[in-house]
């Protein structure tokens, strides 16, 4: 294996333990964490989620006012062909 191998292997290793060290020493020197960070990240979600939800609705009417104009469309076209005939 090559020295480049090697150093991508240990930065691939190392790295993560690194991150679990420090993890453990700030835990020891700060307290255990009371999970705040994640739980501002969900009601962050949830309220993107409340100004998206009457976005969507129209996005769904609007599909639907098209299907239903669509289906006028074709029931006027076939009508007009079974008067010419």
């Amino acid at each position: 294996m090559s020295a480049g191998a090697w150093l991508v292997l240990a930065c691939v290793v190392g790295l993560p333990l690194l991150l679990i060290a420090e993890g453990k020493r700030q835990e020891r020197r700060y307290g255990k964490g009371l999970g705040r960070g994640s739980a501002l990240f969900r009601a962050g979600m949830l309220e993107t989620q409340r100004l998206l939800e009457p976005e969507r609705k129209v996005e769904i009417l609007q599909l639907r006012e098209d299907e239903f104009q669509d289906s006028g469309d074709r029931d006027r076209v076939s009508s007009d062909t079974e008067a010419n005939v």
